[in-house]
């Protein structure tokens, strides 16, 4: 009795048929399995009704998850909509859905993420570059932007700054050559006037 009080009704069954199989006549164990056949078959319908009405919630809930993880993939928001299709995966993990668009989230997300590195590493290239430009070291800077452009073949900064080296240079070559042959004029001039003493 003190197990059928608790609602234990299973094990409270067992020890009323116990008491059955020792004196068969027992009234009171008689109603009692009566009784308790009547309230295991009612719990067991209740949770029947439970777990359809939690199963079509999961339904909802399920499709619910793929409807926004779906508009999240389209808007390229890829952790959000891995976080979605996770979501609906734990409601039904036998759908191969989710799992497939999680997988397709991961293999976005690595990508932006190789592309954030690469931004990275051509912005401080460039910045490198400038910096070395401005300071006239001209070869030092070439290293850097021709560096851009095998990261980036199209990148226009590095192909200006390129071109703007190359002028620099030949600029200075031209005046370095002008002054050596300013140089050469007055040394010239100088044996000249020299050898008329």
């Amino acid at each position: 009795d003190a197990l059928f009080a608790q609602k234990k009704y299973a094990e409270s069954l067992s020890k009323y048929e116990a008491v059955l199989a020792l004196k068969p006549d027992h009234q009171h164990a008689n109603e009692r399995i009566v009784e308790l056949d009547g309230l295991i078959q009612s719990t067991k319908n209740e949770e029947l009704i439970n777990n359809q009405a939690n199963s079509e919630i999961n339904k909802q809930k399920y499709a619910q998850f793929i409807k926004e993880g779906v508009q999240l993939f389209a808007d390229e928001k890829w952790e959000e909509a891995k976080n979605k299709y996770v979501e609906a995966q734990k409601l039904d993990a036998k759908a191969p859905y989710p799992s497939g668009k999680i997988k397709q989230c991961d293999v976005s997300i690595e990508e932006l993420k190789k592309e954030k590195e690469k931004a990275n590493q051509l912005s401080k290239l460039i910045i490198e570059g400038n910096s070395l430009f401005l300071a006239a070291k001209y070869n030092e800077a070439k290293v850097k932007f021709n560096n851009v452009l095998v990261l980036d073949p199209t990148n226009s900064e590095a192909k200006d700054k390129l071109k703007e080296i190359e002028k620099q240079k030949a600029k200075e070559d031209g005046e370095a050559a002008q002054k050596a042959l300013f140089t050469q004029k007055v040394n010239d001039g100088d044996l000249a006037v020299k050898n008329l003493d």
